[in-house]
C-alpha cells in the first residue's frame, strides 16, 4: 500500500504513514478528498424558507417580519413603520432571499435544509434575546404608528 501523502510504500494496516506522519483512517471520502480534510463552512442558524415566507407576508402588509426573524430588529421596525419602504424595500428583499444573497445580523448566508452541502454546517446562535419581548415591542411600536397615522389623516 502507498501513503496517499507522500507516496511512499506503507505496510497494509497501519493507521498512520511512518514517513510523513499522516493519518490514514477515512471513514467517508467525497471525490478525491477526505471529508475530514474538507473546509466547513458556516451558514445561519435562521432557515432560508421561513424568511421567505414572512418576506412574502410584507408584500401583503406586515412588513419587516423576515428582517426581525433574522436578528436585524432595527431594519425590522423601519420597514414595518414605512411599509417595507414603500414596498420597493420588501420587493429587493424578497428577490435576495430567492437567489441566495440575502445575510442574517452576522453577515452569515441563509439557507434551507434541502440546499445544505455536507461541508455547511449551522452556526449556533451566540446570543438569542427573549423574542416574546421582542415582538410585543414591535406589535406595541405598531400600533402607536396605526394610532398616530389615523389621527393625522
Amino acid at each position: 500500500m502507498f501513503c496517499r501523502f507522500c507516496g511512499k510504500l506503507i505496510p497494509d494496516n497501519v493507521k498512520y504513514c511512518p514517513e510523513c506522519g499522516s493519518d490514514l483512517t477515512i471513514t467517508e471520502v467525497d471525490g478525491n478528498v477526505p471529508l475530514k480534510k474538507r473546509k466547513t463552512y458556516y451558514v445561519s442558524a435562521k432557515d432560508r424558507t421561513t424568511a421567505i415566507l414572512l418576506c412574502a407576508l410584507g408584500l401583503g402588509g406586515f412588513a419587516g417580519l423576515h428582517h426581525m426573524y433574522v436578528g436585524k430588529w432595527k431594519t425590522g421596525i423601519l420597514y414595518a413603520m414605512t411599509l417595507g419602504l414603500f414596498f420597493v424595500g420588501t420587493a429587493y428583499d424578497f428577490y435576495c432571499l430567492i437567489y441566495n444573497s440575502f445575510k442574517d445580523k452576522d453577515g452569515y448566508p441563509l439557507f434551507c435544509a434541502s440546499s445544505m452541502k455536507s461541508n455547511y454546517k449551522r452556526r449556533v446562535v451566540k446570543e438569542d434575546m427573549d423574542v416574546l419581548i421582542k415582538v410585543l415591542v414591535y406589535m406595541i411600536a405598531y400600533i402607536c404608528f396605526l394610532i398616530g397615522f389615523g389621527i393625522l389623516l
